[in-house]
């Protein structure tokens, strides 16, 4: 276990993003012509924050490949590297997000490089896959904390690094190894890399700490524009909105629970006071020719009340930073009547990017939504969608944007969606969370697909061979899928229910005309009770061949359901198309037949299915007897739901076997990142995210592409961790379907022997691949010969 991040030499870098794209496997290509950022082509006003995704150079890689243009690179400062203590983990983006990161984990020359490394993997990569014009994205600085630090020469030297990078080691270094990689390269020429400017940073964000006078506000960032003739944004805290505000936005979307130290708000800088300084740098600007303006927002540091991350105070982004971020722009905005430049940051996300784009506010970062399942996909929308045509700033439209965000139940806090309750298998992991959380385990995905392409029929013989009530469960199932689908990690979860009704609806009438009678296997079932387990039970055996009675004391069917479900309280038709149905199969039902004696039922099976005061009856002293079975609310001496009182009757004969569907994975890359609500429920299945064939959260969710997905010929690609790129940040663990940390607990690849004996997770150092820790399967086999092959020869070059 080694929680520091060891850089990727640059041509492994190049050669690795030409054969995978580390992990984006469908890179965006863009073609408008280009926005004018402060003097430079940008081909979109969309970018990455600086955070997790732009640390190292793959991150950077990873980022342009997905569609971002514009990127602010990791905060710098003068304690960096093992110096800087950072908790581990140190992000939590489960709903609202967490984190308790602060700058760069590198050395700061070390950090540096990993800028370099990417500006020039960039340029190549753009031209060689014909992705845009190499020229048109930008790269900005961020800096922090203090005038002490931001003069210091450890930063000076960064600075002046990236100001004109033509004289540093590494710089060079690239072109050289660039020019050695010209003959695997088809679109790249020699007048390519020598058209690859220098001066990779024109701009900066100024980070300052929490309480920093203005004063040196002022002073550092009067520094960064006429010393160093850096166009300059200053990045404001949510505080500058004062603590009333505040509190009353935070507590209008449910959020009202975080706890904060108030003196952040008397501490940090008043609002009047930026105005004034903000004013003044404007013009200092202007006289030395750069621009001025502000990032909006950082983070806003809350109490850490749970044992997710370490420590007193954890810093809040995501949808809760959202509506606070915006509310700055809105009071700024008021006060500079639309001459104060905007940058963005604050939970921008795919839902509302493009109207923050037409309230003038631009370029907009995000990093909270790629932390979130989909990953760096999530970028592909965006830039897709973009609007390519700058409008001046306008309050009105950031009014009327806030006052949406509180009719939105995106913006509001939510429960989490519940995990298995398992651990994650060490090979061919990945589950289908609404599979998995369903007590009949539905083939969702299976009959969601049908649906979504008009064949309801096969929809519905889907549905059919787990789920023995349709019509009941599709309208009053408690519907666990739901809850527990991947979806609500980017937006709504499925209608899984509502499909299934629909479903049912309209292939009922036709599966009645071509329902057969399964051939008679000689066996008979009596069985007691016509509630929802007598009914799924009568299902399952008729189905099986067995010739089937059901006696139920009344006159109706459905059992306790129209007494405690308010829906079936005024109208049976659910209860009577799944009765009509069964019958169909040729179960015979006897009503207003009550059974005094299990001795006067002539069957090989009695299956006892009524309530538990008729079973103790029938039963007498004897809790168990010969040939009985108990299923249904009996059981458990208490109500439980349909969809259990099916799983009891389908767990009778083990109907049905769960196999997996192969599913195109250029159809599941296409869903990947994108946030999309309902709309038209027959292609609710568009948004389904096939994850019985595929999951690889883990990998998506990565800022570091720590986490690989390698195929290896099995129906599911394996999960690797590589040790050496992973900073143990925890965010795989939140996104695992599993109750798991796929970084601790998945097959793991060491750079080093010292690093795999120190180590106690199951893996190999490739040095010696002939002694892994844990398990030795024929996967694990199958895994090192292609670990050791050429495409992933940079792994033993770490």
């Amino acid at each position: 276990m080694n929680e520091r991040m060891y850089p990727i030499d640059f041509h492994w870098l190049v050669e690795t993003a030409l054969q995978d794209g580390f992990g984006i496997d469908d890179p965006v290509k863009l073609s408008a012509k280009p926005l004018d950022y402060l003097g430079h082509p940008l081909e979109v006003g969309l970018g990455i924050a600086a955070g997790p995704q732009t640390q190292l150079a793959q991150n950077l890689i990873a980022g342009y490949l997905a569609g971002a243009r514009f990127f602010e690179l990791k905060t710098v400062q003068t304690l960096d590297g093992e110096d800087l203590p950072v908790a581990k983990p140190c992000i939590d983006a489960r709903d609202e997000a967490y984190n308790v990161e602060w700058s760069t984990e590198l050395r700061v020359p070390d950090a540096m490089n990993e800028y370099i490394k990417a500006w020039v993997a960039i340029h190549i990569l753009a031209k060689e896959l014909s992705l845009g014009d190499p020229k048109a994205f930008v790269f900005n600085m961020s800096v922090g904390y203090t005038y002490e630090g931001i003069t210091s020469k450890k930063i000076d030297d960064f600075l002046n690094g990236l100001i004109d990078a033509s004289q540093t080691e590494c710089f060079q270094d690239c072109l050289a190894q660039a020019e050695q990689l010209l003959p695997k390269l088809k679109h790249v020429t020699r007048e390519d890399l020598a058209n690859i400017s220098p001066h990779i940073c024109s701009s900066i964000a100024l980070s300052t700490l929490h309480g920093a006078k203005p004063e040196e506000i002022e002073q550092i960032a009067g520094y960064l524009i006429e010393e160093k003739g850096l166009s300059t944004y200053v990045k404001c805290n949510p505080t500058l909105l004062g603590e009333a505000k505040v509190q009353a936005l935070l507590k209008g979307l449910g959020f009202g629970r975080l706890a904060y130290d108030p003196d952040h708000f008397k501490n940090d800088l008043k609002i009047e006071d930026a105005e004034v300084m903000f004013h003044r740098l404007l013009d200092r600007a202007r006289a030395k020719g750069v621009h001025f303006g502000v990032k909006l927002t950082n983070t806003f540091p809350v109490k850490n009340t749970d044992d997710v991350l370490e420590g007193d105070e954890k810093y809040l982004s995501g949808k809760a930073l959202y509506p606070l971020s915006l509310s700055v722009a809105i009071e700024l905005n008021k006060r500079f009547n639309g001459q104060l430049p905007m940058s963005y940051s604050g939970g921008a996300d795919a839902l509302s990017i493009n109207q923050l784009f037409d309230c003038g506010i631009w370029p907009i970062t995000v990093c909270t939504t790629l932390l979130k399942s989909g990953g760096y996909y999530r970028l592909s929308q965006m830039a897709k969608n973009l609007p390519q045509e700058v409008v001046s700033l306008d309050t009105a439209k950031m009014e009327a944007l806030l006052e949406e965000v509180f009719s939105n139940p995106a913006y509001y806090s939510r429960p989490w969606v519940k995990k298995a309750d398992y651990k994650v298998p060490l090979h061919q992991c990945g589950i289908a969370p609404c599979q998995d959380e369903c007590p009949i385990h539905q083939d969702v995905d299976g009959y969601l697909e049908q649906m979504t392409k008009g064949n309801l029929d096969e929809a519905f013989d889907i549905i059919l061979r787990d789920n023995a009530l349709p019509a009941i469960t599709g309208d009053c199932c408690y519907a666990y899928c739901e809850s527990s689908c991947r979806r609500n990690h980017y937006d709504q979860p499925l209608e899984i229910r509502s499909a299934k009704a629909y479903i049912t609806e309209k292939a009922h009438a036709k599966h009645l005309e071509r329902i057969v009678t399964p051939e008679p296997n000689g066996r008979k079932v009596a069985i007691v009770g016509a509630g929802a387990a007598g009914m799924a039970a009568a299902w399952y055996f008729g189905q099986a061949g067995y010739s089937v009675d059901v006696y139920e004391a009344t006159d109706r069917a459905g059992g306790i359901l129209p007494y405690v479900v308010k829906s079936l309280k005024s109208h049976r038709r659910p209860i009577d198309l799944d009765l009509a149905r069964i019958k169909a199969l040729g179960v015979r039902f006897h009503m207003n037949h009550p059974v005094s004696s299990l001795d006067d039922l002539k069957a090989d099976l009695k299956v006892l299915a009524t309530g538990s005061q008729v079973t103790k009856k029938l039963l007498g002293e004897a809790p168990e007897l010969e040939g009985t079975i108990k299923i249904g609310d009996m059981t458990r001496q208490k109500y439980s739901s349909v969809v259990q009182c099916m799983a009891d009757a389908k767990e009778l004969l083990e109907l049905v076997s769960s196999q997996s569907r192969p599913v195109d994975r250029k159809t599941v890359v296409a869903k990947k990142g994108q946030l999309q609500l309902p709309v038209d429920l027959p292609q609710e299945g568009d948004r389904c995210l096939n994850c019985s064939s595929h999951c690889e959260s883990c990998v998506d969710v990565c800022p570091n592409r720590a986490n690989l997905a390698v195929d290896v010929g099995e129906p599911k690609r394996e999960i690797v961790h590589v040790d050496a790129l992973c900073n143990y940040c925890g965010n795989c663990e939140a996104f695992c379907p599993y109750d798991s940390r796929p970084y601790m607990e998945k097959f793991t690849v060491y750079r080093s022997q010292e690093d795999f004996q120190n180590s106690v997770q199951p893996g190999v150092f490739l040095g010696e691949p002939d002694k892994i820790r844990g398990e030795r399967t024929k996967i694990t086999d199958k895994l090192i010969e292609v670990l050791l092959s050429d495409e992933y020869a940079w792994l033993r070059d770490l």
